[in-house]
């Protein structure tokens, strides 16, 4: 010990500062300052790489499946390979279901069907349009005859109204407006069919 001019007493000796180890949970300034090896920087470079990649193929499939889920050729292609009939119900005016047309995709073909509760009274259901999926043509069946509970339908009195499969339905209203069941191959809106059936042709995108 020593005395100052005031006769403070003055340590001898300031005491060490404490030292930045690696022990406790401190790291060393020479830890921090260390070059980095090649390895490190590799392995580092490495999993930024991965994390980057991992991000672009999750949007990259989001967006994959936004844009086929809309894809009017995607929609087409599906009706195509689709083991599922594409179906439209005739129905009379308070809702009662008279018949029921149905296309088959991969088999190429379709089928009218009574979709009446049946019976022993007789319905008869005129100029029913349907496509003819083999040979690309509308055609238009003269009538219908179905057995049903009771009397559904009276010709020339009440109307028919469609419902079902939209592009379906959409054929089967615009052909029903037809009267001349010859203009019904070139008038009747076949949309539907035309792009089920070559969705590269129709829809020009390929």
């Amino acid at each position: 010990m020593s005395t100052g001019p005031s006769g403070s007493i003055l340590p001898s000796t300031l005491p060490a500062a404490p030292k930045i180890t690696s022990r406790g949970g401190l790291i060393s300034i020479y830890e921090l300052l260390k070059p980095v090896s090649i390895s490190e920087v590799v392995l580092f470079i490495l999993l930024l790489t991965s994390i980057y990649v991992l991000t672009a193929l999750i949007f990259y499939n989001e967006i994959q499946l936004k844009i086929n889920t809309s894809s009017q050729c995607y929609l087409a292609k599906k009706a195509v390979t689709s083991t599922g009939a594409f179906t439209a119900i005739a129905q009379n005016g308070t809702g009662n279901s008279l018949y029921r047309v149905s296309y088959d995709m991969p088999s190429k073909s379709y089928s009218v069907d009574c979709a009446c509760r049946s019976g022993d009274v007789t319905n008869t259901y005129p100029n029913i349009d349907v496509y003819n999926l083999e040979t690309r043509q509308t055609m238009r069946i003269p009538q219908k005859i179905c057995k049903c509970d009771k009397q559904y339908y009276v010709p020339g009195y009440d109307s028919i109204y469609f419902s079902g499969y939209p592009g379906v339905t959409r054929f089967m209203n615009s052909a029903s407006t037809i009267g001349n069941a010859a203009d019904v191959q070139t008038q009747a809106d076949t949309s539907f069919f035309d792009a089920a059936l070559n969705p590269k042709q129709y829809y020009n995108t390929y």
